[in-house]
């Protein structure tokens, strides 16, 4: 990210073709790190993780509740499938059995007798029912493979490919949103230097990002182990 924000400032402003390299590759890794500062780093472990959450999120998951098949979806999504039938059916089935309790309760029931009288015979109270289980029906479901050697192997699969461009996008956009609400000329060089490149190939920007090799003599921060003194006032 700092390449590229970098260059598009240092090609398309004239505060980046005034000050130079050197100097605008600081500053933006100084802006970088302070916004990153706190934050936990993103592995690629990280980033798989949340790219099959994404994955499940969109595309949806075949799933069992009540005994009944379903398909549910999440975040962005939960509007699709029967994801918003079965939550509000489990919600209305836990306030129900609360009232029916605190009835049993006035009545004089004890604890036990109470939640017999619940349960019905079974193990489980009927929101606990209603909760959506995966389908064993459906296998693996066809979900992106994560669990191998080495990160072409990782690419190698269609569905992990869509899933972790769809996870990239997403962050570009929130990224793209913080932004938006910065100065100039860090706003545009995100925005057009980092995010309209990622946009444009999600897969090609986490190569370059995981075969980045950092060069020190673009940061002056780094002089000094390049054996250039540097005054300190």
């Amino acid at each position: 990210m700092m390449t590229q924000v970098s260059e598009w400032i240092l090609s398309n402003t004239k505060l980046g073709k005034g000050l130079g390299p050197g100097m605008i590759y600081t500053v933006v890794a100084d802006g970088i790190d302070k916004s990153l500062a706190g934050r936990p780093s993103l592995t690629l472990g990280i980033l798989v993780a949340l790219a099959v959450h994404d994955y499940d999120n969109k595309r949806g998951l075949s799933v069992l509740t009540n005994g009944k098949p379903a398909v549910v979806y999440g975040d962005r999504y939960l509007g699709e499938g029967d994801t918003e039938r079965i939550a509000i059916s489990a919600v209305r089935a836990g306030l129900k059995e609360v009232h029916e309790a605190y009835s049993l309760g006035s009545s004089v029931k004890t604890f036990d007798e109470v939640k017999a009288r619940l349960l019905g015979g079974g193990t489980q109270y009927k929101p606990e029912k209603i909760i959506p289980r995966l389908n064993p029906a459906k296998g693996d479901q066809d979900m992106p493979i994560w669990k191998v050697e080495t990160f072409d192997d990782l690419l190698a699969d269609t569905n992990m490919r869509n899933a972790l461009a769809l996870t990239i996008m997403n962050n570009v956009s929130e990224i793209a949103s913080i932004a938006k609400g910065m100065k100039e000329p860090a706003r545009s060089g995100i925005l057009h230097g980092f995010a309209d490149l990622v946009r444009a190939d999600p897969i090609r920007a986490l190569k370059g990002i995981y075969h980045y090799k950092e060069s020190p003599s673009l940061d002056i921060r780094n002089m000094g182990q390049m054996g250039v003194d540097i005054p300190t006032h």
